[in-house]
């Protein structure tokens, strides 16, 4: 399979439909208030129902296994990202460095992931792609909530363990360790609901990109260094370091670095808004990181498939 070819068209579908977010929102067919309620409908519904859909598959020990090594591989990848983020970025005259290192570490693996994966590597993808983003739940109320707050939140982090999405995975694994039947009337209405997660999603980040001064993400040159190291250099480093695991299965590993080279995570903006660490600098970098992500996926599995096969 040409996973770059396929990766690239992806993403440029996907890049048409935040086009479409866009419109709607500059044409005022959207506004904010809208746009918070099918994000909230995402969150709590869409995304969960994809990843429980992935779930309705027959028991295989195999996958199981393959699951246990991708939630691995997903707080690896984190690791890796935490420290590059901090050799990196320094905090020495850099009040900004909270929010840079964020940036940096913590992809946008739920709006952007799960479509990839399950147009790259199907329901299969999904299934591995949601150890990933369980991972990511965890870090970023956690890790990354003490990065931007400076203080921890013990309520924040057990609040993690009831989000939609890790439930999702904590009833899609009894479904698939019980071997349960889902009637056919069920897997096909969760099914139905999962098919609109890619392009709800995608109108969405338009709707958000929407409202942040594109001008103002492009002329800020400090923000190229953090868009480097979130697109670029840490999904790089992470895909050099797993190709050199022998025996690593092949779509575990583009799974996995298909997770982390995506563009940074949107929470940025809610974090910084809430507390009060320069909101526009996040969405100027939420900006430009989804712009360049046009080009840096597709280049990035490109180098990972290649670095999978020549190890």
């Amino acid at each position: 399979m040409n996973i770059t070819f396929t990766v690239l068209q992806q993403v440029i579908i996907m890049f048409l439909l935040i086009g479409v977010g866009i419109f709607a929102f500059k044409t005022k067919m959207i506004d904010e208030h809208a746009s918070s309620k099918v994000t909230t409908l995402l969150l709590n519904i869409i995304a969960p129902a994809t990843i429980l859909n992935s779930f309705f598959i027959e028991y295989d020990t195999n996958k199981l296994k393959s699951l246990g090594i991708m939630f691995l591989l997903g707080f690896g990848s984190h690791l890796i990202a935490i420290l590059i983020s901090m050799l990196a970025i320094r905090k020495k005259n850099n009040p900004l460095y909270s929010t840079q290192r964020f940036a940096a570490i913590y992809s946008n693996c739920g709006y952007m992931a799960l479509p990839l994966s399950t147009a790259v590597f199907g329901s299969e993808g999904v299934f591995y792609a949601s150890a990933y983003m369980i991972v990511f739940q965890f870090l970023s109320w956690s890790h990354g909530y003490l990065q931007i707050s400076g203080k921890a939140d013990k309520k924040a982090i057990l609040k993690t363990f009831y989000s939609p999405a890790i439930l999702s995975v904590i009833l899609g694994l009894i479904i698939f360790l019980a071997r349960i039947p889902v009637p056919s009337v069920i897997s096909q209405t969760v099914g139905y609901v999962a098919s609109l997660n890619t392009p709800l999603a995608m109108v969405v980040i338009g709707c958000t990109l929407a409202q942040s001064p594109v001008k103002d993400a492009f002329c800020n040159r400090k923000n190229y260094f953090t868009v480097f190291l979130r697109n670029l250099l840490i999904p790089f480093v992470i895909a050099f370091v797993y190709a050199l695991i022998p025996g690593l299965d092949e779509n575990l590993l583009l799974v996995n670095i298909l997770s982390s080279c995506c563009p940074t995570a949107a929470i940025i903006v809610m974090f910084a808004k809430r507390f009060d660490k320069n909101a526009a600098e996040a969405s100027q970098i939420l900006t430009l990181s989804n712009i360049f992500s046009i080009g840096s996926i597709p280049l990035i599995m490109f180098a990972a498939q290649k670095m999978a096969e020549f190890f």
